[in-house]
């Protein structure tokens, strides 16, 4: 996007996306009580779940490169 100090003609897009964020600005969407105890509700749940997947697949990394360099590479070049 252009500036819009630099002199030049704002295109239509431009323009047209000014236009949406301006009322965007003047009407701000309102997030609903139930959206909020859902969105707050899985993300508790997310952060206590984080730490034992991340290490599940850091232990699934570790098996696969030990069976890599057990078994060798298959790869034939």
């Amino acid at each position: 996007m252009s500036d819009v100090g630099n002199g030049e003609e704002l295109t239509a897009a431009e323009q047209r996306l000014l236009d949406y964020l301006e009322a965007l600005r003047s009407r701000p969407p309102q997030a609903d009580d139930e959206l909020v105890t859902a969105v707050v509700q899985a993300a508790r749940w997310q952060a206590i779940a984080r730490p034992y997947l991340l290490a599940t697949g850091g232990m699934g990394a570790a098996l696969a490169a030990a069976a890599v360099a057990l078994l060798g590479s298959t790869r034939r070049t």
